[in-house]
């Protein structure tokens, strides 16, 4: 995805919960062990593989940033 286009989405309220939920230390990214423990509290049983896959699908370096996440958001809902 690309960063010059996710900058210019703003997320709404509820998008920011969400990314929120994710990262819950608040360093404004989404990494593999944010997305490993939230998909465990809500019951999803999913590889190692395929939550790289979510990543490398959704972000960048190995992560999803804030902005990212806005555009995977407007795409989504």
């Amino acid at each position: 995805m690309s960063s010059s286009l996710a900058k210019n989405v703003v997320m709404d309220e509820e998008a920011e919960e969400a990314f929120d939920l994710f990262d819950v230390t608040h360093k404004g990214f989404i990494d593999f062990e944010d997305l490993k423990r939230s998909c465990s509290l809500l019951g999803e049983d999913l590889t190692q593989d395929q939550l790289q896959l979510m990543l490398e699908i959704a972000g960048t370096n190995g992560r999803v940033n804030r902005e990212e996440f806005a555009q995977l958001w407007l795409h989504l809902s």
